[in-house]
């Protein structure tokens, strides 16, 4: 999650909002930054 967390607030424009998907790349749900926040990373 901390990686996930990294990526998203590492780029020129910040992600709030990133879509996860498992090992075969299929969609799975939505990560928001919130989420991290809250789970306090």
């Amino acid at each position: 999650a901390f990686a996930a967390m990294q990526r998203m607030e590492g780029r020129p424009r910040p992600l709030s909002v990133a879509p996860v998907v498992d090992s075969e790349g299929l969609y799975v749900g939505m990560a928001h930054i919130h989420f991290f926040v809250r789970a306090g990373l």
